[in-house]
């Protein structure tokens, strides 16, 4: 029933009314989730009220209702991994987890708000089951069961997880992490080996074993402890050097200065203990390349792979060789499959590796999988790693970020905006909650945030949040040095709200930066971002070169840059277009349509785009009909992505070129109503005083003064 609602939950669609009636089990032991009458769509995270439900009250069985449902509060999938916690309580003790003082509704509700529910093995009188229900089952239960969502299992999928580790005599990751209870475990699934070897070994090892386990956990709880106590005494040490010379200086530094001055510091502090100092090194690479210094990241990253070599820790080589990878994808694929080996290979010397550890490298294995192309299997490899790792201690505020941003990304790439701004605003809200709202980390959440609005067609107000961030910045940094991507971002927002001087500009400094910083996709991308300004401006010449020189940058790793190269081609199309030269561009976008296998393929990255100047290139021919049905389809395609289409310039401009094509078959009645729909979308994606939103208001004002609405 459990991957059932996960199923639901991974198409963005919340149950909200979970109970045993609507759970069917046939004689063959399949499960059938029923009664989806009250189900929502998610959007970003949570599911919004209808105008049904609120005028007609809440739609809920009380009995089995979360409490931000009896609050009547905005649901998340959360309130159904509540619904599914009094369900498991129901099935394991026959009764519903809440005591209630008299038989009311109104007492329900109060239990379900303030009363914290018993243990299930309190709740039985049988000792056998009792005793079967103890421990894990009261943990994964009573976790599922937290009054406040965030305190829940993150999934159903992790709930779901937690309930097979149990059946398989696993530790389950809601159970505090002591040796004893692994111990137990490991007891558990190995019973008969365990039987035997105790028989056999029992007389001449009961007092020796016990002495000797003793002293070596001992000694490794000791070495432990010293390494810990060095490491915060030369953390402390170096954290007090650093702000002793930073408030020496009479001014504030730049977040450049910082980082200099830090890893400067780092270096002087190797010799004192080079193990501590290494890991602080591989922490600065982190920051490092947050920045968008990639050549100077992986410079770092190689000081501390040296370094762990030296040292033999074996746990410290596999996380910076795992780190490396994501840095090296779109830069030197072979040198990132070469470090993947590498770092999994000491992953699998080391005596002990830490969950930080695991999740780095499981966090490599799914970039490589997206730079071959696999961008689907990546998002659910960084699911994975969420659903396993999410409830670890181990796993830091800065991982879960990373891997949301990862997951955000990959959205992203695929034209899934609603799924990236879910992933984006989980990722924000934990840095608030973490007190890091006004971190480097949520600069650059707020950046990616902006850039998928961009591609749902809300331009305007991705510029918007776009300067707001770039503004930000330049406080951080008084010298006015941006990281790398953050203006490119910027100007291509620009450069469709057809301010293509100002574009021009940001792409070409943009650039500078990032291929001075090593970064080489995000170079090639504001190279073709300045391009296709040098086109709009009629430079064909220059805008030639540059394509060819962010064509490069791409096709070092094409595979993972295929839509990006589309994007080259088009970008030619639209030059020869422009110049008049019709057979050449649509040539061109007749090839790139083929490559996204357009008609028969309607759901390929990027289509919409190729469809839109594809649609144009019929328009100047004067092929009305293939027009007007490439425009249909890029209306389609940009509504799917946009999260509401009445904001989106996308669905704008499609709808706007349908109209012409149907103005052009004469066909004045259907080409008015499209304008209508274009220039209202144009109007809210672009502004009022887009020149496109201008040209659709007087084109339809134009037919309706000829009586083309009636």
């Amino acid at each position: 029933a459990a991957q059932a609602v996960a199923h639901a939950h991974a198409k963005l669609v919340v149950h909200r009314d979970l109970k045993p009636s609507n759970i069917l089990v046939n004689a063959r032991g399949e499960v059938r989730l029923l009664d989806f009458g009250i189900a929502k769509l998610l959007d970003q995270g949570v599911a919004a009220e209808t105008a049904l439900t609120e005028q007609s009250g809440r739609a809920l069985t009380p009995d089995y209702a979360s409490p931000e449902q009896i609050r009547g509060e905005t649901l998340s999938t959360a309130s159904d991994v509540y619904s599914l916690g009094v369900v498991l309580y129901e099935l394991l003790t026959g009764k519903r987890p809440y005591k209630l003082e008299y038989a009311s509704r109104g007492a329900l509700e109060k239990a379900i708000l303030r009363a914290d529910p018993g243990r299930p093995s309190d709740a039985v009188v049988d000792t056998k089951l009792r005793r079967a229900l103890s421990g894990d089952l009261d943990t994964i239960v009573l976790k599922a069961l937290k009054k406040a969502a965030a305190d829940r299992y993150p999934t159903v999928a992790a709930l779901a997880e937690d309930i097979e580790r149990h059946l398989q005599h696993r530790a389950v990751l809601a159970q505090p992490d002591s040796g004893t209870y692994r111990l137990r475990k490991f007891m558990l699934r190995n019973r008969r080996a365990v039987r035997a070897a105790a028989v056999v070994t029992a007389s001449l090892l009961i007092g020796s074993s016990v002495a000797l386990w003793q002293m070596f956990e001992a000694m490794a709880q000791r070495d432990n402890a010293v390494y810990q106590q060095q490491n915060a005494r030369v953390t402390n040490e170096f954290l007090k050097q650093l702000l002793e010379d930073v408030g020496a200086s009479g001014k504030p530094r730049t977040l450049a200065e910082t980082l200099d001055r830090t890893i400067e510091t780092l270096e002087l502090q190797y010799d004192k203990n080079e193990r501590v100092s290494a890991r602080m090194m591989l922490e600065a690479s982190i920051i490092v390349g947050t920045v968008g210094k990639k050549d100077r990241q992986l410079a770092l990253i190689e000081r501390v792979s040296a370094s762990a070599t030296r040292l033999s820790d074996a746990d410290l080589l596999a996380e910076a060789e795992c780190y490396a990878v994501p840095t090296l994808v779109d830069k030197d694929l072979a040198a990132a499959k070469a470090r993947y080996a590498r770092g999994r290979e000491a992953q699998s010397r080391a005596a002990r590796a830490g969950t930080e550890v695991m999740i780095t490298c499981d966090r490599a294995e799914a970039w490589l999988l997206a730079s071959g192309g696999d961008s689907a299997g990546a998002t659910m490899a960084f699911e994975r790693i969420l659903e396993r790792y999410g409830n670890e201690p181990a796993m830091s505020v800065g991982t879960r970020v990373s891997l949301l941003s990862d997951i955000g990304l990959l959205h992203y790439r695929a034209d899934n905006t609603a799924g990236a701004l879910v992933a984006m605003e989980r990722a924000s809200r934990l840095l608030d909650d973490a007190g890091r709202g006004r971190s480097m980390t949520k600069v650059l959440i707020m950046a990616n945030m902006a850039a998928v609005m961009s591609r749902g067609g809300e331009v305007l107000a991705a510029s918007q949040q776009q300067q707001a961030v770039i503004a930000l910045l330049r406080q951080v940094e008084s010298a006015g040095d941006l990281p790398p991507g953050y203006a490119g971002h910027l100007a291509n927002s620009l450069l469709r709200l057809a301010r293509y001087e100002e574009a021009l500009k940001l792409a070409q400094e943009d650039a500078q930066r990032a291929h001075t910083a090593g970064n080489t996709r995000t170079g090639a991308l504001s190279d073709l971002i300045a391009a296709r300004a040098l086109v709009k401006l009629g430079r064909y010449d220059a805008a030639r070169e540059l394509l060819a020189q962010a064509e490069a940058g791409l096709r070092v790793n094409a595979k993972a840059n295929q839509r990006m190269l589309n994007e080259v081609e088009l970008t030619r199309a639209d030059g020869h277009l422009l110049r008049g030269e019709l057979d050449a561009s649509r040539r061109i976008v007749s090839a790139v349509l083929e490559r996204l296998g357009y008609p028969e393929r309607r759901d390929a990255p990027g289509l919409g785009s190729a469809l839109f100047t594809s649609a144009r290139v019929a328009l100047a021919q004067g092929d009305a009909a293939t027009a007007e049905q490439q425009a249909a389809d890029g209306a389609v395609i940009a509504g799917r992505v946009a999260r509401d289409k009445s904001q989106s310039a996308d669905y704008g401009q499609a709808s706007m070129h349908r109209a012409l094509a149907l103005a052009a078959s004469g066909r004045f009645a259907e080409a008015a109503e499209s304008a209508a729909q274009a220039h209202t979308s144009l109007a809210a994606g672009f502004g009022a005083e887009h020149p496109e939103a201008v040209e659709a208001a007087r084109q339809l004002a134009s037919w309706r003064a000829a009586g083309a609405l009636r």
